[in-house]
Formats: structure tokens, C-alpha cells, sequence
């Protein structure tokens, strides 16, 4: 067993076994640092030694649900490959529940299918002179799509799960699992006995980003069952920053709550600033901070806490220069001037544009995510749009390797993408060996100029190993290349919006590719605010800038720093109970002031600085000694 399991007990993982043991259902509320994870594996552990046998003799299982497949690894890094516990992310649990009744499987897709025909029938009649010819073809198209599936799904004998819906073909995507399990849950009595018998211990991992849906169908079954189920949510509502969760979980007063006030992680400057931003949220004041042992002796790592307030002008990039250079100089660490990954120094920003800016790849940014679709913005920004492949798993990584004189990794991206050095080519064509590495070397080496030169296009280095059959693209690229642009098969991409990005990316220059690459891999030191919940580096720069971030409408820093008044949709959410821009910006400014271990950096870019200072001092965040402006870093 790994070493979270042997950690010391705190308070909460006592007073969370008393629940194990009386099969109560509870929800624990644990902040930022402090040991959440390693409470739910102490708890796994404590159930296979104290109910282990029991839960074996009656082919029982523990469920233990995570947000992510990352979150997943992590536990079953530690408690092992046990078959005891069933440890896995919300799809792929929901489907291993569902996959039996194929029958109720079909009835829903049946009911989704008539559903979206009803909508689109009565669509038209929203529809304006100002509506556009490409609106009502991809209308026309969906219409023809639906239909053709109501007739087809019939000869559907079994469904599974894949990455995305294609109901003809019997697969079922994410949002249908997520929509569809719920569902059937609430409906059929049979399924909840079904779970509550097979699971009865129940864990909920990361619970406040848990979209509602399915928290509602599992509050269903601790209901109906309250004394064979024991169901445990752990999360904290100050760290939801993702809109779709349910933040603080729904209980009533036969519930324990459970709350875990430490702070492992962070020191004790940077663990007074989460304080004093969470504090108007919820009120719970964390304790602790991250220690360290001198002369045999514990003690608590201060580190600090530091806001520099700047003008927004076009000198942005020099400031953060300049605040890096000043903590830098103060702390005596020259780390703070390294983008290297042994600085463990993370630069958090609002948004991905901002990255690209700093980056080197804004173009490329603007071309798959301004006015084009969900699904063309939405891969691009994992790095999985198809048209980007070739780059980022095949061309850049091979002009590296030739950069570097890397001929393994050289040969090994041959023998993986090459069509030229596959058997079928080889057997077929007979080649001399010799002669034929000798002429990809000098490909290679035209491409690695090329690459590294100005004004050559991505679509010219994609026609030169095209032609040189280099690496064999994918046909939307193909046909892309030679103007023959066409729907995909799903028909999720519109045509004349992919036309758009297509002829922009093919003029667009490789140069920004390499940034980018960068980026995807996570070889610079930029996220974005909501990527890094659970991660913690040394040295952490957040920065606040509203207007770099305009598009992002849901945070506001001016808003919460009262630089900037409340719109009246701000007031009405904020008279009717509602979520408001006022606590999603705190609980993501505490989330990201939390991941630092050592010291924390805050960038606040504001047209009015000195009003901006006198409203940091007011805001109470941070002392009055760790504000700083230009004037006053002099």
C-alpha cells in the first residue's frame, strides 16, 4: 500500500469512520491542500479491513466515482488493483451500470431520437429573413440525419459506448451516458436495487463539479434505502469552478457533515491570502500550512504572498518581467526567472487567448476559435483537431529530433508515420536501402529549413510532405488542400464555417505552430485558471486582467475588487440566491492563489491604478505591505 494510507488520522478521517461504521451517509467539506484525497483512500482501506470479508461473501463492491481519469490513476496508484473497489469516472461507471439493460437503452435512444425531430420540425418557425442560407441547410441536413435514424435504429441490436453519438451504429457519447443513467435510475425501481445491493458503500469524488442530474438520482437511492447505503460526497463548494456542478451538495439533517479545516500545502503567507479571499464565501478559515523539518524539528514554511498592480497598456509583458526580476531579487531566487520545468513556475491566465498571445500563436488561436463552431473551438483547444495532427505528432517532433541529432527518434517517427518505410511499401517497390535513407535525410533536412524559416505557410509544408510522402494526411486534410472541402461524416462541422478556418489556416505561418505545440504539451509555464484545480507548483503568478479575458463574461476581478459596479443581471442573481459573478470569481481566485507551495504572485492590470490600490487595501486580501505598485517597487 502506498504511503497516504499510513498518514497521520485527523480529526475528519476519525469522525469519518464512525460513518462507515453505522453505514452513514456524509458529506465531507474539505479545502484546498488539505488532504481530501488522502482521507477517501484512508477511508477505502478502512473498509476492506473492517468489512472486507463481508463485502467478499456477498460479491459486494466498493464505488468510488472521480471527475477525471487523472483523479482515477491517482487512487488506484495507491490502495492497488483491488478487485474490492470499483474505481472509475462518472461515464464509464454510469455505463458499466447500464450496459445490461440494452433494452431500456434502446426505448430512451428511441424517445431522444423522436425528441430531437420534434425540435427540429418547429424550428423554422423561429426562423427571419435575416436567417442565414447555411443555418437552414445544416437544418435540412439534421432533419434528413434524424429521420434516417428513426428508421434505421430498429435494426440496432446492441449499443455501446464510444466518444461521440452515432446511433445507427449503436454508440452512445458522453452527453448520452451522463443524460440517459440518471434517467433510468429515477424511473426503474429494479436498477436501484440493483446498485444499492451490489454497492453498498458509495464515494463521490471532486462532488461539488458533479452535475446536478446525477446527484439527484443518487440522493434517490441513499433515500430509498438509508440503512443498506452509505454514501459519501467529498468536495468543497468554494472550489467549483465549473459551471455545469452542483456546488454544495443537498442534505437533510439525517446527514453528517464533515469538515476538514487543514492546510498541508500551502505556507502560512499564501495560507492567510486563501483565508481572507474565502472567508466572505463560507466563513471556514483553513489552519495549518505547509511544514518542513529543521534540525529535527517541525516547523511551518512562511514563503510569501505578494499583488502588483499595473497599468493595461501595451506594456503588459515587460511588467510581468519586471514583478518576476522583483520577487526574484527579494527572495534571492533566481528560479522565478526561469521558464524551465525545474522552476516548478506556473503562470495562470484567464483564458486560452492569452496564452497565445504570449505564446506566439494568437493567429492560430483567432482561426479555430473566433466565430466558428463548439467542436472545431473545442478540439483545437485540447489539440485534437484533425488538421493539426500532422504537426503536432509527426512534423514538429521530427524537426526536433533532426535539430537535435536524435537519429532514433528520428527512425522510430519514420517507421510510425512514414508510407515510404512501411513492409507493404518496401515489399512491393524493392527500394535500396541506402539510397532511400539518404534521400529522407535530405527531405528531412528541406523540411527543417523550411520549419525554421519567415513567411513559409502551413499549407506549403503539408503539400511538401504530402508530395514527398513524408507522412500520409488525413483525407479532410487532403481534400482540404485541393479545395475539396466537405462535411464530416457526423456532420458536426459546418461547412462553410470549417471553409473559413481552413483556407486562414493554410495561409496562417508555421510559426505559430510552434508555440502551440508548446502549449498542448504543456512544456511552457501558462494554464488557464480552471486547468489546474488539485495541481500545486513552487512559484505561482495569477493573473487578473478583465480586459485581456472580455470574452470570458462569467469572472469579473474589477467586479469583485468593487473597481468595476454590478450589472443588474449581477443584482437580480444576487436578490434571487443565485450563482453570481461576484462568488464565481472569488471561488476561482481561491482556487488559484491555493496551488502555490513556496510563493505566490498576483498581477492585477487596471486601467486606474492608484484607485485600484486603495480598493486592494480594502478588499483585505492582502496586508498592506504585500501591495505593490510601480512606484512602489522602487
Amino acid at each position: 500500500m502506498a504511503s497516504r494510507i499510513n498518514k497521520p488520522d485527523t480529526n475528519a478521517d476519525l469522525e469519518l469512520r464512525q460513518c462507515l461504521n453505522k453505514k452513514q451517509s456524509f458529506v465531507m467539506v474539505a479545502g484546498a491542500g488539505s488532504g481530501k484525497t488522502t482521507s477517501l483512500i484512508k477511508s477505502l482501506q478502512y473498509i476492506k479491513t473492517e468489512f472486507g470479508k463481508q463485502l467478499i461473501a456477498k460479491r459486494q463492491k466498493v464505488a468510488c466515482i472521480t471527475y477525471t481519469t487523472g483523479a482515477e490513476k491517482e487512487i488506484i496508484s495507491d490502495i492497488g488493483d483491488d478487485e474490492m473497489f470499483h474505481v472509475s469516472t462518472i461515464h464509464s461507471f454510469l455505463w458499466e451500470l447500464i450496459r445490461p439493460f440494452q433494452t431500456d437503452i434502446k426505448i430512451w435512444v428511441e424517445k431522444k431520437i423522436e425528441e430531437k425531430l420534434l425540435e427540429l420540425k418547429i424550428a423554422p418557425e423561429s426562423w427571419t429573413n435575416r436567417t442565414r442560407p447555411t443555418t437552414k441547410q445544416k437544418h435540412a441536413l439534421d432533419l434528413e440525419k434524424s429521420l434516417k435514424s428513426k428508421q434505421n435504429i430498429a435494426a440496432v441490436q446492441v449499443f455501446n459506448y464510444g466518444t461521440g453519438s452515432d446511433y445507427e451504429r449503436g454508440i452512445l457519447g458522453h452527453n448520452d451516458i451522463i443524460k440517459m443513467v440518471p434517467e433510468l435510475i429515477e424511473l426503474k425501481p429494479l436498477l436501484r436495487k440493483i446498485i444499492v445491493k451490489k454497492f453498498p458503500f458509495f464515494f463521490v469524488d471532486e462532488s461539488q463539479d458533479t452535475l446536478p442530474i446525477v446527484v439527484n438520482a443518487l440522493l434517490t437511492l441513499n433515500n430509498e434505502s438509508p440503512h443498506d447505503f452509505c454514501l459519501g460526497f467529498f468536495g468543497d463548494a468554494m472550489q467549483k469552478i465549473y459551471t455545469q456542478g452542483i456546488g454544495e451538495i443537498p442534505i437533510d439533517k439525517e446527514w453528517v457533515k464533515i469538515i476538514k479545516p487543514e492546510n498541508f500545502r500551502c505556507p502560512t503567507e499564501v495560507l492567510d491570502v486563501i483565508n481572507n479571499i474565502r472567508r466572505p464565501g463560507d466563513g471556514l478559515e483553513q489552519t495549518g500550512g505547509r511544514r518542513f523539518l529543521k534540525d529535527g524539528v517541525t516547523e511551518f514554511v512562511k514563503g510569501t504572498a505578494r499583488i502588483f498592480i499595473f497599468p493595461t497598456d501595451e506594456k503588459r509583458e515587460s511588467y510581468i518581467d519586471k514583478a518576476r526580476q522583483f520577487v526574484a531579487d527579494n527572495n534571492n531566487d533566481k528560479l522565478w526567472l526561469s521558464d524551465e520545468k525545474d522552476a516548478n513556475l506556473k503562470v495562470l491566465v484567464i483564458e486560452h487567448r492569452m496564452a497565445a498571445k504570449r505564446l506566439g500563436f494568437d493567429e492560430l488561436y483567432s482561426i479555430f476559435k473566433d466565430g466558428t463552431s463548439d467542436s472545431i473551438g473545442s478540439s483545437f483547444t485540447e489539440g485534437k483537431h484533425w488538421a493539426l495532427q500532422p504537426f503536432l505528432k509527426f512534423i514538429i517532433p521530427l524537426v526536433k529530433a533532426f535539430e537535435n541529432e536524435e537519429d532514433l527518434e528520428i527512425m522510430d517517427l519514420l517507421r510510425f508515420f512514414c508510407p515510404l518505410v512501411q513492409k507493404e511499401h518496401l515489399s512491393k517497390n524493392k527500394p535500396q536501402a541506402g539510397k532511400l535513407l539518404l534521400e529522407l535525410k535530405e527531405q528531412i533536412s528541406i523540411l527543417y529549413t523550411l520549419m525554421k524559416s519567415d513567411g513559409v505557410t502551413i499549407k506549403e509544408i503539408l503539400q511538401y510532405v504530402d508530395n514527398k510522402q513524408l507522412v500520409t494526411l488525413d483525407e479532410r486534410l487532403r481534400s482540404s488542400l485541393h479545395s475539396e472541402i466537405s462535411l464530416t461524416d457526423d456532420g458536426e462541422e459546418d461547412e462553410e464555417i470549417l471553409k473559413v478556418v481552413m483556407e486562414k489556416y493554410f495561409s496562417c505561418s508555421t510559426k505559430q505552430l510552434w508555440g502551440y505545440q508548446k502549449y498542448i504539451n504543456e512544456e511552457s509555464p501558462f494554464s488557464t485558471q480552471h486547468s489546474i484545480k488539485g495541481a500545486e507548483f513552487e512559484r505561482v503568478i495569477v493573473i487578473l486582467d478583465d480586459e485581456e479575458g472580455a470574452k470570458t463574461k462569467t469572472i469579473s476581478y474589477e467586479k469583485l475588487l468593487g473597481l468595476k459596479d454590478p450589472s443588474p443581471t449581477d443584482l437580480e442573481n444576487i436578490e434571487g440566491g443565485l450563482d453570481s459573478v461576484f462568488g464565481r470569481t472569488r471561488r476561482l481566485l481561491y482556487v488559484c492563489c491555493s496551488r502555490a507551495l513556496q510563493d505566490l504572485v498576483v498581477l492585477l492590470f487596471i486601467n486606474d491604478v492608484e484607485n485600484a490600490f486603495e480598493n486592494v487595501k480594502k478588499s483585505q486580501f492582502f496586508s498592506d505591505d504585500q501591495i505593490f505598485t510601480l512606484s512602489r517597487m522602487k
